[in-house]
């Protein structure tokens, strides 16, 4: 049988056969508890015999995949030779962790080479519907000395590379309360942050790699998205910075740092206009993830937005 126990406000949430009371079929990596157990299981083993597979779960964070050994003491060596089968074949399923509901569901986002990439990221950050103009630069200068507007609706994106490889995405945008102000308060709804897209960018390169390298796709699921405070100043957003990191326990760490200015705070009375309302990212690339995942880049790449920073393929 396997459990999924998720701390919440309402307690406990407790899943029986990929099911939990009144939510619906829950999913771990875009596959129900129920489907992941019946592929799991080896031969001859029934569901019932399997080990207990616990998730701890913490909103908006990666969850915690714990395997609890449902062995009894005395139990056969064969028990315990279908168990670790069945440990195994979890793993080899890449099924490392369950990724947060708003990063593993929707439709992916774009290329990062593409002009709409973000114009669906400024979708995301702001729950809008609305389509922004986008100019998407091939000179940093350009890219850095730009600014967003909301009337008319301009957002501007610059791309990074590392030789051929895109490695992180950068765009300038407008806040959730910029575009209800300037257009009615349908026009956009809860505002999120960068590190709020990078989980998405996270799960599409699991997603990725657990076609081809489950290994690397447990990997790039176990990568820690830091949760970048934005900065307030245009010079910090543009300071330099290591797109990723490798900390002192072994972890891989993403930043995705930004800039955010509060357009309802009574701060933005004494702004310039054109300062007004601004929601800027550098995002990591789902290249860039699963680079690092299979060992095809090593993490610490420190990345720029000097004048000839790489924003063309090399």
């Amino acid at each position: 049988m396997f459990y999924l126990s998720a701390p919440d406000p309402a307690g406990p949430r407790r899943i029986h056969g990929g099911y939990c009371s009144g939510d619906g079929p829950i999913r771990v990596m875009g596959m129900s508890l129920s489907r992941m157990a019946a592929m799991a299981s080896p031969p001859g083993l029934p569901n019932h015999d399997a080990d207990i597979l616990m998730a701890e779960v913490w909103p908006g964070r990666q969850a915690a995949i714990y395997w609890l050994s449902a062995i009894q003491a005395g139990s056969s060596p064969m028990r315990f030779t279908r168990t670790m089968h069945l440990i195994t074949s979890l793993i080899t399923l890449g099924v490392a962790l369950a990724l947060p509901a708003e990063a593993a569901t929707g439709a992916r986002l774009p290329a990062p080479t593409s002009a709409s990439f973000c114009v669906e990221v400024q979708k995301v950050m702001a729950s809008t519907a609305m389509d922004g103009n986008i100019t998407l630069f091939t000179d940093m200068p350009s890219y850095r000395h730009s600014k967003p507007a909301a009337e008319p609706f301009n957002i501007y994106q610059v791309v990074t590379y590392r030789g051929s490889e895109p490695v992180m995405v950068s765009c300038k945008m407008k806040t959730a309360a910029h575009l209800r102000a300037a257009y009615g308060p349908k026009a956009a709804g809860k505002q999120l942050t960068c590190p709020d897209v990078t989980r998405r960018v996270q799960a599409e390169a699991v997603a990725d790699l657990r076609l081809t390298d489950p290994v690397a796709a447990a990997k790039a699921a176990a990568f820690v998205i830091d949760a970048n405070e934005p900065y307030i100043t245009g010079s910090g957003y543009l300071a330099d910075f290591p797109l990723s990191y490798r900390a002192p326990d072994g972890a891989i760490h993403l930043n995705s740092p930004g800039l955010f200015q509060d357009y309802d705070s009574w701060i933005t009375w004494f702004l310039p206009a054109k300062v007004q309302g601004q929601s800027y990212c550098h995002l990591p690339t789902v290249d860039y993830v699963k680079s690092l995942a299979t060992g095809a880049m090593q993490p610490g790449m420190v990345v720029t937005t000097v004048d000839d920073a790489p924003v063309t393929p090399r």
